[in-house]
């Protein structure tokens, strides 16, 4: 038997039922931080959104730290890192989003026009995709540093935090490389 063998070929699969799991965890997740986006009050404009706010950036990162230690104890390292990412990338987004609904709420001229929770997912969106299709832009000098924080933040959530998930997962599939080559 060669490469194709069935011993061979199952090693390399994943067990039935664990890809669709992640798929729904995965979904689950970001539908609920939707749904709890548009349903959340965001009415208030005091120092304690900014430190509500503050403290979701914490949140965030505190996810980042969990969640790769998940992928290190992962049974499946790279398929744990996509599923984390598909979290984290959510979170990332609803967290600037709440803070443009809240920055366009407290000053109605910030933007090129006043933003609903919708509009500011999708700023929010076109500014992590770095589309910018200028619809919808920064006018006063508070929401220009917002976003520009935003864009930091963005180019340190796709840098840094998927090379901190590459590199978490490279150990799990060298351990069970090696434990395939291992004579039974």
């Amino acid at each position: 038997m060669g490469p194709t063998d069935r011993g061979e070929t199952s090693a390399r699969l994943l067990p039935r039922g664990v890809l669709p799991r992640v798929v729904a965890r995965a979904t689950t997740s970001s539908a609920s931080l939707v749904g709890v986006y548009y349903l959340a009050p965001l009415d208030g404009t005091s120092t304690g959104t900014v430190v509500a706010f503050v403290v979701g950036l914490v949140a965030v990162v505190g996810l980042v730290g969990w969640q790769v230690r998940a992928v290190l104890a992962a049974p499946y390292p790279l398929l744990r890192s996509i599923e984390a990412l598909a979290i984290i990338m959510p979170s990332s987004v609803v967290l600037w989003s709440v803070a443009a609904v809240v920055l366009s709420r407290y000053d109605p001229a910030a933007f090129s026009e006043v933003l609903d929770r919708t509009g500011a997912l999708y700023l929010t969106m076109s500014v992590l995709a770095t589309v910018g299709f200028g619809d919808v832009v920064a006018v006063t000098d508070g929401a220009r540093a917002l976003m520009t924080v935003q864009m930091v933040g963005n180019l340190l959530l796709v840098g840094v935090v998927v090379r901190l998930f590459v590199g978490a997962a490279q150990p799990g599939r060298s351990m069970r490389d090696d434990e395939r080559r291992e004579p039974r």
